[in-house]
């Protein structure tokens, strides 16, 4: 039989273990509620100028009696391009969870901006950080983002490969780019020289034929910036590979090997593309409260706290019962 002073602790047992079991379920209640309560946005556009607005990189600083200075633009532009990486790191397949408050374990310090601790923060703190709390709503507005036409992806790749390889600098420097993705575009889609490249300056009509020369192949730098006429050079061409060609005359058998192979490679790509490679995709779990599995794991959630708060009550019973 139970003392007074045992029936006292008894009983202080019971509410204790009773208010922890209450808490409890309402910290794991408001777990998801949090996640659904991030930041949400229209589109990926207006979350990364949300993140990586200049503004934020663009401070000025108390220089004493010179008053206030602006950091350099050149600087503030790396940032802005550091932060925009991280951000898009941030939202890839694998990528890493923030250790700490500076993300030192993420790619930004890792790898991209080992030596420079500058950029490193930038990508860190501003892109990846708060991309990765929010991944779920911003993977799903990814994936809703309709497709560029595939023209429009054609000119951004041209004009990429332009600035990378042909270069350019002035206040005309986008224009002469728009030459050359121009001249890049039409060589692609085998189109003459002569009839892509007409324009108005010679300089246009330069770094169009670069462009020409540069999807081709033989546009080696400034150096050496290819035929001046590469409508003759692809007829010389053309005339020396005629031999080399699927089509060729005489006892090859090109005309019956090279369709075979091209059909092969064609199944083969096409099966990897809209097979297997959706297969290998993760799709992470929607927070949308609209969204059938969300609302699953919901009610999965809510019959995990009963169970949970029952089975404490139950054994909080049991010992009070027992210990009368």
């Amino acid at each position: 039989m139970l003392t007074n002073k045992s029936k006292i602790f008894s009983h202080q047992s019971v509410a204790f273990f009773i208010l922890l079991s209450f808490f409890s379920g309402m910290i794991i209640s408001f777990i998801p509620i949090r996640s659904v309560q991030a930041q949400t946005f229209d589109n990926l556009e207006d979350a990364l100028n949300s993140y990586c607005n200049e503004t934020k990189f663009n401070i000025p600083v108390q220089t004493g009696d010179a008053g206030l200075q602006y950091p350099d633009p050149k600087e503030v532009e790396s940032k802005v391009a550091a932060c925009q990486s991280g951000f898009y790191n941030a939202l890839a397949k694998g990528a890493v969870r923030p250790a700490n408050v500076n993300g030192t374990n993420t790619p930004c310090y890792k790898i991209q901006y080992p030596r420079n601790t500058s950029l490193a923060y930038a990508c860190a703190h501003y892109g990846y950080i708060p991309a990765f709390k929010n991944r779920n709503h911003l993977i799903n507005l990814s994936k809703n983002k309709p497709k560029p036409s595939q023209e429009l992806q054609d000119q951004r790749k041209a004009l990429a490969e332009c600035d990378d390889k042909v270069g350019a600098s002035g206040t005309n420097k986008d224009q002469l780019m728009e030459w050359c993705a121009k001249g890049y575009i039409g060589a692609k889609n085998g189109k003459k020289y002569s009839e892509v490249c007409k324009g108005t300056t010679s300089v246009n009509i330069s770094y169009c034929r670069h462009g020409y020369n540069l999807a081709n192949g033989k546009y080696k730098g400034a150096g050496d910036p290819g035929p001046s006429d590469p409508d003759a050079d692809a007829a010389g061409d053309a005339a020396g590979d005629e031999d080399a060609n699927c089509s060729g005359e005489g006892l090859s058998i090109g005309w019956v090997i090279c369709p075979i192979v091209e059909t092969a490679s064609n199944f083969g790509k096409y099966t990897f593309e809209n097979i297997i490679q959706p297969l290998m995709e993760e799709s992470p779990l929607s927070t949308d409260p609209a969204d059938p599995t969300y609302k699953s794991w919901q009610a999965f959630r809510l019959i995990g706290n009963i169970l949970l708060i029952a089975s404490m009550l139950a054994i909080v019973y049991s010992q009070a019962k027992g210990g009368e």
